[in-house]
């Protein structure tokens, strides 16, 4: 991925002009960005330290020479020291970055530590965006060659810049320097990093691990590594499940088979290791037993019960889960999980027994009947308790016809009823009382 490797003799690589390729229009932060959506990153510090060098390189990828600590400062504090060298760890593996050694840093700053201007166990990292020749248009990259031709570096082309690869076969050194504690010094690695996971020359760009160019093995590194939760592991685990599966005699296109659907898949690695994690787990799923299948026939046939003699001899069953409940238990809401026998939880009705049973409906309580009022009975106006004149008198008035009397009492005596309704002994005290006042009128007594 990195340039073709030559000698450090063969060709030195050092510090450019300040604004060599100024003028040249290409922005290296819109191909980050882009990478970004093709899959490129393993991981959001990956695009976050890649954006920083892309804004401090120039517009082919070279150089950026930050110290590290400046790295974290543009990153806007998102990112601690070691996160950062864990991140340029990542696109160093990936292929997206390529990181100058401890000898080409030296010479890329021979001219500074001449002058004085920086001590050698103080230099910064020297970092290249590998952006590819495919991403400039035609004329830019030929401008762009013009000037690298000026500046004596070689041209960029498919060969030393091709696209790369979504994804890397690649194997990350078990003892890796970004994980260990930093030093004192931030713009040195670790001592016990992986050289082999540093580009440390110009030329080709052929990684020294093998490339797989089978079909498994050329899916395995299709797969974006947005869709992997740790992608250099992950393809690991697929690469050494598609040789076990190719040792034991499976074939190549039976393999590749097996990768049918997973770019559908938002997270295809626990789906593509449910297949590859045996022979008869592949072969069932080539089969169609497993999911649907690629070379079976898909799904299976429905698989009709066998006539018995009885046919009503069997009580057909609910299929019960691990609570006793059954969907298709309530009439009107089959889709609801209830107790077969209980009461629907949704409406409250009473559920089936056993599927297909019929329900009968529960008769509405009558409604309770209004108490009639009984007929009211007629007094019985000639009781003992009124006086026969009384009631005649009453018994007249309701009939319309009668009229009222206009004989007046005697003086002193008693006065003929008035149809008040007063019972006898009430009309004599009333009557005693009137003739005591008139008696005493008549001889001029006061009364109080």
């Amino acid at each position: 991925m990195a340039e073709t490797a030559r000698s450090l003799g063969a060709h030195v690589i050092r510090k450019r002009p300040l604004g060599a390729l100024k003028g040249i229009g290409f922005i290296p932060l819109l191909w980050v960005r882009d990478a970004l959506k093709a899959g490129l990153f393993s991981s959001t510090r990956a695009y976050t330290v890649a954006s920083v060098i892309a804004t401090a390189g120039d517009c082919d990828g070279r150089y950026c020479f930050l110290y590290l600590k400046a790295v974290v400062e543009r990153s806007g504090g998102t990112m601690s020291l070691p996160t950062v060298k864990r991140a340029i760890d990542d696109l160093v593996e990936a292929g997206l970055v390529r990181k100058l050694d401890r000898r080409q840093v030296r010479a890329f700053f021979a001219e500074d530590l001449a002058d004085g201007k920086r001590w050698g166990d103080r230099l910064p990292s020297v970092l290249e965006l590998l952006i590819p020749a495919s991403a400039y248009p035609e004329q830019t990259l030929k401008e762009i060659n013009e000037a690298r031709d000026r500046l004596g570096e070689g041209p960029l082309d498919e060969t030393t810049r091709p696209y790369p690869s979504v994804g890397t076969t690649a194997h990350l050194a078990e003892d890796d320097g970004s994980e260990s504690a930093t030093d004192g010094c931030p713009d040195t690695r670790s001592s016990n990093e992986a050289p082999a996971s540093v580009r440390d020359s110009v030329g080709t760009g052929e990684r020294s691990a093998p490339k797989r160019s089978d079909g498994p093995h050329r899916l395995i590194s299709r797969i974006p590594n947005i869709r992997l939760r740790e992608p250099v592991a992950d393809r690991r685990r697929l690469g050494r499940a598609v040789d076990d599966l190719l040792r034991q005699g499976l074939g190549v296109g039976d393999v590749t088979a097996l990768f049918n659907g997973m770019e559908g898949l938002r997270r295809p690695f626990p789906a593509l290791m449910h297949r590859l994690r045996g022979l008869k787990a592949a072969q069932a799923f080539l089969d169609g037993s497993l999911g649907r299948g690629v070379t079976g026939a898909g799904f299976f046939s429905p698989r009709w019960p066998t006539p018995d003699d009885e046919p009503f001899g069997r009580s057909p069953e609910f299929h019960l889960d691990s609570q006793g409940k059954a969907d298709g238990t309530c009439p009107e809401h089959s889709g609801v999980r209830n107790l077969p026998g209980g009461n629907c939880a949704l409406c409250g009705a009473r559920c089936r027994s056993t599927p297909g049973e019929l329900l009968h409906p529960v008769p509405a309580p009558a409604a309770r009947p209004e108490p009639r009022s009984l007929p009211r009975e007629k007094p019985d106006l000639a009781g003992e308790w009124l006086d026969s004149d009384l009631v005649e008198r009453m018994r007249a008035s309701l009939a319309g016809g009668g009229e009222p009397s206009t004989a007046s009492a005697a003086p002193g005596g008693p006065r003929p009823s008035s149809g008040s309704g007063l019972s006898l002994r009430t009309r004599s005290t009333l009557d005693e009382l009137r003739g005591f006042l008139m008696d005493s009128r008549d001889r001029g007594v006061k009364t109080h």
